[in-house]
């Protein structure tokens, strides 16, 4: 659950863009966030997180060539917790 956390205030750190006025046909479960991460040395990781809760991830040559790693979801208890530190961080 920390590495969780951890992960989560370091993606609302490095944001490229959340929140967003696009409506979703069904529960809003977390919000929009678009985020890319160098690491600073020379690795990159984006994540992409939809009001549904799907949530998608590239790293390495596929952030490069815009293509998603893998696809998944996150829970409203998990989409709860990224709203509050996004909210926290301002």
């Amino acid at each position: 659950m920390m590495k969780w956390c951890m992960l989560l205030i370091a993606m609302t750190l490095c944001t490229v863009g959340c929140g967003s006025s696009t409506r979703t046909n069904g529960p809003v479960i977390a919000p929009r966030l678009d985020m890319t991460f160098d690491s600073g040395d020379g690795q990159y990781i984006r994540y992409d997180v939809k009001p549904d809760g799907t949530l998608r991830f590239a790293g390495g040559q596929d952030v490069i060539n815009e293509k998603w790693s893998w696809t998944g979801s996150i829970s409203a208890a998990q989409g709860a917790e990224l709203t509050r530190i996004i909210d926290q961080a301002g």
